[in-house]
């Protein structure tokens, strides 16, 4: 794999941003909830299992998307700042254990920051674990459901495998 950051990179961070900040905007009240939050973009994990460049993609995605939130700037930053976290998990931990990672960290680092922001905003620290196993649950059926379909469609695609590599 290349380290450099070529003008090809640049392109694909830029759709999977796009791509990532469509899908949350075009369905606001899941990915904003403050039930039950499944947010679909989040099945873009996923290639930073192919390419840890495709992680600057999803972080940027979560940050534009995140300044259309509720909690505006301070979900921007801080929902970013969980996205970051499982980047750098899988980055770290993923490609060896990647089901584990995957069904691991999204779960534990949004259901943790996520519920923070809505605790911290909200002054209702009292809804911190509730809403936390929320966001939790959301993550892990979006991963489960749509992402590890979407990583073995991946894999077998050649040319989406090529277009992530």
């Amino acid at each position: 794999m290349n380290n450099k950051f070529t003008v090809k990179d640049l392109a694909v961070q830029a759709m999977i941003a796009s791509i990532y900040t469509v899908l949350v905007l075009l369905l606001p009240w899941i990915s904003f909830s403050a039930s039950l939050q499944v947010r679909i973009a989040e099945a873009l994990l996923i290639l930073v299992f192919f390419n840890k460049k495709n992680a600057i993609g999803i972080i940027v995605g979560t940050f534009v998307a995140n300044l259309n939130s509720p909690y505006g700037i301070s979900d921007a930053i801080f929902g970013t700042v969980a996205t970051t976290l499982v980047c750098v998990s899988f980055i770290l931990l993923g490609k060896r254990n990647w089901l584990i990672s995957l069904l691991i960290f999204p779960a534990l680092f949004n259901g943790i920051i996520v519920a923070g922001i809505d605790a911290f905003m909200t002054s209702t620290w009292q809804n911190f674990v509730v809403f936390g196993f929320y966001v939790a649950f959301g993550e892990l059926l979006v991963v489960t459901v749509l992402g590890i379909p979407l990583k073995l469609l991946f894999e077998k695609n050649q040319l989406l495998n090529e277009l992530v590599k």
